[in-house]
């Protein structure tokens, strides 16, 4: 189990909520593929019996997707999620950024 799996499965499967659904869209089609590749499956389609190789590929895919991006959009939502409930923590939020972003 890699660190997104883990992430969205589970640490935030046991309260589903706007943040696992991101988290799941992320982790199935965070990393879209080249044309090249796209191309790649298609032929591998038409020549048919390479469902392997296909599954392999989308596999691999998801593993691409950057641990970076899942801490960004669990940081964002418990920002937006805190700023929902308390609109006066948006200042304080703001001034916590150390590199000064709104």
């Amino acid at each position: 189990m890699n660190v997104q799996d883990f992430l969205t499965n589970s640490l935030f499967e046991s309260a589903p909520s706007d943040l696992h659904e991101t988290l799941k869209f992320l982790q199935e089609d965070g990393v879209t593929l080249s044309a090249d590749q796209v191309r790649a499956l298609t032929l591998l389609r038409v020549l048919g019996g390479y469902e392997d190789i296909e599954k392999a590929v989308m596999a691999f895919r998801k593993m691409a997707m950057p641990t970076q991006t899942y801490r960004k959009v669990i940081e964002q939502m418990a920002k937006a999620q805190a700023a929902a409930n308390n609109p006066s923590m948006v200042g304080v939020m703001a001034a916590a950024d150390p590199k000064g972003r709104k």
